[in-house]
């Protein structure tokens, strides 16, 4: 049976590296917003510290280990931001999160596929899909912006970065929202083989294309 390509190797590196920065931002950024409900995280941040600067307790300590490794990843997705964006926009055009058929038609389909279990008419991703992908440029885009004013803040007004702390907190409040349902949808059986696609083959076999993306074959079958 034929494979289709889903997703190249840049991108499926791309997508875990990115899980990889989330955790580490949910990780240190949580203490930071919530600390008397996520105070228990520092102690883990603290124990390394500790072997340093014993005399420190683990709320002073390891507040001072998340700031810093929260920092540290926030200047490691700004460098590597740049690498996906700069490859990947050349092919917007064809990057398939484009609304097809309006959104009544697409929460029609959506609603077929998960509560009776047919297959949808849709294209490579689904609508449920495509709002969570551009959710999530909105949400990187926002924290990108609002952070650089945190990370650099001796740069910018008093006034600007009370504005960045909120939107910071706004950006938060959207990944704290889509990444624990993106994370259930990927994990559902019928998305089966999509996870497999995603972080295995890159592929999907072209009769579960044909079958379960038919706009999408429909543009690449020639």
């Amino acid at each position: 049976m034929r494979e289709i390509q889903a997703f190249n190797k840049f991108q499926r590196s791309m997508h875990l590296h990115y899980i990889h920065f989330m955790v580490v931002f949910f990780l240190t950024g949580l203490p930071q917003v919530a600390p008397h409900t996520f105070r228990w995280l520092l102690y883990f941040f603290w124990i390394p510290f500790a072997w340093f600067s014993p005399e420190t307790t683990y709320l002073s300590g390891g507040m001072k280990v998340a700031m810093v490794l929260h920092r540290l990843a926030a200047v490691g997705l700004l460098l590597w931001l740049p690498l996906f964006v700069l490859r990947e926009i050349k092919n917007a055009p064809r990057w398939q999160i484009w609304p097809e058929g309006g959104p009544i038609a697409g929460i029609a389909e959506l609603l077929k596929h998960y509560f009776t279990f047919k297959p949808g008419r849709f294209g490579k991703y689904n609508f449920g899909q495509k709002c969570l992908a551009w959710f999530t440029i909105l949400g990187t885009g926002i924290m990108v912006v609002s952070g650089c004013v945190l990370l650099f803040k001796d740069a910018f007004s008093p006034g600007a970065w009370r504005w960045a702390r909120f939107f910071h907190d706004v950006g938060f409040v959207i990944f704290l929202v889509i990444l624990p349902v993106h994370i259930y949808m990927a994990l559902h059986p019928l998305n089966r083989k999509g996870f497999r696609a995603m972080f295995e083959t890159g592929t999907l076999p072209e009769d579960y294309v044909k079958a379960h993306h038919p706009l999408w074959w429909e543009k690449i079958k020639t």
